[in-house]
């Protein structure tokens, strides 16, 4: 229970993300590693492709009168999807970075 500030009981709405860092166990630097780097940057990579592919795929299909058939909606409609995915793991990403 949180008994330092005025919160109600059990919530802590008056914290910082450090506190539930060291709630956790874990700890919370302010620098990076070199292996924080490279995980950020290879997830953004792969979002960014995600991102791009997606949409080559779903402007293919708009353009091209060849892929108006069902099939291709359909494929369409599986890259909106994952083009979706990839924006929410940039966005998650992002976050992530700001946050700590």
């Amino acid at each position: 229970m949180d008994t330092e500030t005025d919160d109600t009981v059990g919530c802590y709405y008056n914290r910082s993300v450090r506190f539930f860092y060291e709630k956790s166990g874990k700890n919370i630097s302010v620098l990076w590693r070199d292996r924080d780097y490279v995980i950020v940057t290879l997830g953004m990579a792969v979002c960014f492709i995600v991102i791009f592919s997606n949409l080559l795929v779903i402007g293919a299909i708009l353009k091209n009168r060849r892929f108006h058939f069902p099939i291709y909606y359909l494929l369409g409609n599986l890259a909106v999807a994952d083009l979706f995915s990839g924006t929410t793991l940039s966005l998650y990403l992002v976050l992530r970075v700001r946050s700590g």
